[in-house]
């Protein structure tokens, strides 16, 4: 299967390549920082960044799915996750991609939860210490949900 990865020179990244590689698939990758993802085949590595339509519509052309594990590197308000969100669904469409796997923290809430007293005090904490991180994640969240592409959200604890 030809995968277009997003978050791949991150630690649950690289653990994808490895791993999306070892099960034969063909992986397209966009990096800042191409050198951060080791080199391997078959994988082509593109360099750019969320802010470049251009460059993610590269990762993304010829892809049967696109699996996206990026997130926040930090608690500032500028939203590159949710900003790059767009970017990747607009390619998606372009080049006809239907299928998007999306990982994002257990913190963002979704509609069917029902939240005990932990969950309850988790999420102040956070909305607290990581709000920005939080909302960033959230709007990639909604955004992905309100798309029309096939997709699954995954909810990770760490």
């Amino acid at each position: 299967m030809k995968l277009a990865i997003f978050g791949g020179s991150g630690r649950t990244g690289q653990i994808l390549i490895r791993q999306a590689l070892a099960a034969g698939h063909e992986i397209s990758a966009l990096a800042r920082t191409p050198e951060k993802i080791p080199a391997a085949e078959p994988l082509r590595v593109v360099q750019g960044d969320l802010d470049s339509p251009e460059a993610i519509a590269a990762v993304v052309a010829g892809a049967e799915a696109v699996i996206s594990v990026l997130g926040p590197a930090d608690n500032r308000p500028d939203y590159r996750v949710s900003r790059g969100i767009e970017h990747i669904l607009a390619a998606m469409e372009a080049h006809g991609v239907r299928r998007l796997l999306l990982s994002t923290g257990a913190g963002v809430a979704d509609p069917m939860d029902a939240p005990g007293p932990f969950n309850r005090l988790m999420s102040l904490l956070l909305r607290l210490l990581a709000r920005h991180v939080l909302e960033d994640m959230t709007r990639t969240v909604e955004r992905v949900r309100a798309s029309d592409r096939d997709w699954t959200i995954v909810r990770v604890p760490m």
